[in-house]
């Protein structure tokens, strides 16, 4: 039998538990990233060919952060918003520059 983590909980066919980000679930799914965390307060996704490379939206106290991955190489950026749109637009954003120039993409989406 096999084991599973917290992590694998939460599937793909999921919504996000949090509703606000909705449009953002649909954008990661349709550039088929798949889903780490769901909860309220925290939702992540990460890429299959490169699962380091992970988007995270984590809420507290009225603040929203947004740690996404810089491409090339092994960073991540954080910031912080106090409007879910401005979020958002800022994930979506960054999920686009991200797919329009990481390599796993612009060569081949799945080598």
């Amino acid at each position: 039998m096999r084991m599973s983590s917290s992590y694998e909980e939460n599937t793909n066919n999921c919504s996000p538990k949090n509703k606000m980000f909705t449009t953002i679930h649909e954008a990661f799914l349709n550039n088929d990233w798949n889903m780490r965390e769901n909860t309220m307060t925290t939702l992540s996704y990460y890429n299959p060919i490169a699962p380091m490379d992970e988007f995270k939206i984590k809420m507290e106290n009225k603040i929203i952060y947004v740690t996404f991955p810089l491409t090339p190489g092994n960073y991540e950026y954080t910031a912080n918003f106090t409007s879910y749109f401005l979020a958002s637009e800022y994930i979506l954003f960054h999920l686009n520059n991200y797919v329009n120039n990481c390599e796993y993409y612009t060569n081949s989406k799945f080598p």
